[in-house]
């Protein structure tokens, strides 16, 4: 049966592909791509000769149903984006759904994505995250996301591209004031940089060489009251006489959503 192939490319540096994938790629009938030119230099450098049919977000209603076609008539297809994992922020939902509701097979073929790639690097928890792919161009709908994400307080990942860089460190800067941030660039490539630190003393990092993408992360803000044992400690005294110390560490680990017995070891001492 003809399958659809989800194949990851690199994201910078070309022998990030993997040897799965250029089997598949070879076995391939026709290769489905977002930007033929772009994706034919890869190919170059692997070898392949294949038919290309462009599929980006511009011309996804025709080209969904003309790789089908492909699909009905028996012939293998792989799909590519411009880079990395197809799927993730870029059209490939659409013809992926399509696929699975005409029955034929879906094999993802796992290889480089910018986002794990700046996971790797971050040293930010990779417990929990929100992953919120990239913004949009439009001020105020750049805003109404960073109001939300600042009242979630989870560490949040999203793409920007090179061109909306400077009014995102504004908008930053507006809503969060002077936070940590982490924002990686070229990543993978010869120039690859992962920048670290509070807004106000790394922007100059940033704005003083703009190229390429940027994947950036917003850490989540630990409750000050916890990071602060005085706090904590504060906190306790106006309820020791009304609760347990038992009582207490309970209270404070609800409401601090951490664990119980580090608040216990604290209060015990008091």
């Amino acid at each position: 049966m003809s399958t659809l192939y989800i194949v990851s490319t690199p994201i910078g540096n070309l022998d990030d592909i993997t040897l799965r994938a250029i089997d598949i790629l070879k076995k391939s009938d026709i290769i489905a791509c977002e930007d033929p030119n772009k994706s034919q230099k890869l190919l170059n450098k692997l070898n392949i000769r294949k038919k290309l049919i462009k599929y980006n977000e511009g011309n996804k209603e025709q080209a969904v149903q003309k790789i089908l076609k492909y699909l009905k008539k028996n012939k293998n297809i792989s799909y590519i984006s411009d880079a990395g994992t197809p799927g993730i922020s870029d059209p490939g939902y659409k013809l992926i759904n399509k696929t699975i509701e005409l029955n034929f097979p879906v094999v993802p073929v796992p290889g480089a994505s910018a986002l794990t790639t700046f996971i790797m690097g971050s040293g930010i928890p990779t417990d929990k995250f929100l992953f919120h792919g990239f913004l949009p161009k439009k001020t105020k709908k750049i805003k109404d996301i960073l109001y939300r994400i600042k009242n979630l307080n989870i560490t949040t990942i999203f793409y920007i591209s090179k061109h909306n860089i400077y009014k995102f460190i504004t908008l930053f800067k507006e809503i969060y004031g002077n936070r940590e941030i982490v924002i990686g660039r070229e990543l993978t490539k010869l120039h690859e940089e992962f920048i670290r630190g509070k807004i106000n003393d790394i922007e100059n990092k940033i704005t003083s060489n703009i190229r390429g993408e940027y994947t950036i992360a917003i850490p989540k803000i630990k409750d000050a009251a916890y990071e602060d044992k005085n706090n904590i400690v504060e906190k306790a005294l106006k309820l020791k006489n009304d609760f347990s110390t038992s009582d207490i560490s309970k209270i404070l680990s609800k409401l601090y959503d951490t664990n119980r017995r580090e608040i216990y070891n604290i209060l015990k001492n008091i």
